[in-house]
């Protein structure tokens, strides 16, 4: 929603003048929070980024009370000295007085009742209950990570899980109780690249885990997990597979992880095959055999976007930015496909997004039938260069018209692939890189 400001002729005395005057320049950082439009302009934090500043109501909020209250003593004092009987305005201050103490007395009654449930919160977690029934300690411990993994570093990254509310909620009262850092985050202010550095540890294998500069990798990290596998991606049922179960409670499965190398184990075999590899033409994708290590040529849909314009890269090369293209989405496929289990993927940028990142598009017609799905990139855990992955698994059926667009405000894209899961995709690209199963490898990585 957009404020628009509509500034009429008022006509008043020299006070009336000063106190509008002081609350218009009150109102500045409210409007340019709401957004401000002038003569059908929009002026706000996308276009102009320095107003992005404002983008938070309560950031500059205090100069609306500051001189609301400066015009409340000015008024008061021009009427004490008009006034001839002073007992209205001991009347004033002392009805003022009363506002303020009710105030504070109930802010202070919150407190304490806040600091009660504090203490009824320890005797009830879950999780801690078990960690001291197992005999575990936190000394032994760097740090610990709750499944389904969530992080909100600030409104530029949010990266929500299934039951976000119930996991927050958990991991704070176990962070407080155990004395550990943890690695999820609720509006932590953490910057963009550390936030999708502790991303990392919970992307597919073939991501690589950047959070290891940031982590003592001879001291153990905590799992908590959700017991509902439903609720975690592959990158965290995979991270479950390298760890050691520990113990149980209600809801959690407690594991460590001890063994950080081991998440990188199919990195590195993947990047030995692709070494050698003999593709010199670049941009054109191959189906690759591990077995035999052969190559044949791949006939299904893979899109690079060589032929448009951005200003953020995936892989060094062009990417897609729709808006820029002057174009509201873009169709990358639309037809029927033969019976089999097929995975259709593509990178999204993310940094620019303050409220929630583009999408890929899904509908699949069925005799007139539409059903539709939005995959954002909010979902996924694979974010590589300040890109995130996005995917869509599915089994084709007869007769069924799927249609796959890129659809988002300031969309920026790269790499579409659509493919069998059962076949493996690589693709040569500039620089020593390749793709494969539209991952990022990176040869010249350690």
């Amino acid at each position: 929603n957009f404020l628009t400001v509509h500034i009429k002729k008022i006509s008043c005395d020299e006070q009336n003048k000063f106190i509008f005057s002081t609350l218009l320049i009150a109102l500045i950082p409210i409007v340019l929070f709401q957004g401000l439009v002038i003569f059908g302009k929009i002026f706000n934090e996308i276009n102009y980024p320095i107003l992005g500043q404002f983008r938070s109501s309560s950031r500059f909020a205090w100069i609306f009370y500051y001189l609301i209250n400066f015009i409340a003593i000015y008024i008061l004092n021009d009427s004490v000295e008009k006034l001839k009987s002073k007992k209205y305005i001991y009347f004033l201050l002392a009805f003022i007085t009363l506002i303020f103490g009710y105030e504070a007395n109930k802010n202070t009654v919150l407190s304490l009742a806040n600091l009660k449930n504090i203490n009824t919160i320890k005797s009830q977690n879950e999780i801690v209950k078990a960690f001291n029934e197992k005999g575990l300690k936190s000394k032994d411990y760097q740090s610990f990570i709750l499944l389904p993994y969530s992080i909100i570093g600030n409104e530029k990254i949010v990266f929500e899980a299934p039951k976000y509310d119930f996991m927050i909620f958990n991991t704070m009262v176990a962070s407080f109780q155990l004395g550990l850092p943890t690695i999820n985050s609720m509006g932590s202010r953490t910057s963009v690249s550390k936030s999708l550095n502790l991303l990392s540890l919970t992307a597919t294998p073939f991501i690589e885990k950047s959070i290891f500069k940031d982590l003592d990798t001879n001291r153990k990290i905590l799992i908590f997990s959700s017991k509902n596998i439903a609720y975690l991606s592959e990158g965290e049922k995979v991270l479950l597979t390298k760890s050691k179960f520990l113990t149980s409670s209600e809801n959690f499965n407690i594991y460590e992880l001890a063994n950080f190398a081991s998440l990188e184990y199919e990195l590195k075999a993947v990047r030995t095959d692709l070494k050698a590899l003999k593709i010199s033409k670049p941009f054109v994708p191959f189906i690759y055999d591990t077995v035999t290590a052969q190559l044949t040529p791949f006939k299904g849909v893979f899109n690079a976007f060589e032929r448009y314009k951005s200003s953020h890269t995936f892989d060094g090369t062009n990417a897609v930015n729709i808006e820029h293209e002057d174009l509201k989405y873009l169709e990358l496929f639309s037809d029927t496909l033969p019976l089999d289990t097929f995975e259709a993927s593509a990178w999204y940028y993310v940094e620019p997004y303050r409220y929630g990142m583009p999408y890929l598009y899904v509908a699949k017609d069925s005799l007139g039938i539409v059903s539709e799905n939005y995959i954002s990139g909010n979902n996924s855990r694979d974010v590589q260069n300040g890109w995130a992955r996005v995917v869509y698994s599915f089994i084709a059926h007869k007769d069924v018209k799927y249609t796959f667009k890129l659809h988002g405000f300031h969309c920026e894209a790269d790499n579409f692939l659509l493919r069998r899961t059962n076949e493996n995709i690589v693709v040569k690209l500039p620089g020593n890189k390749y793709l494969y199963n539209n991952y990022l490898i990176n040869l010249n990585s350690k």
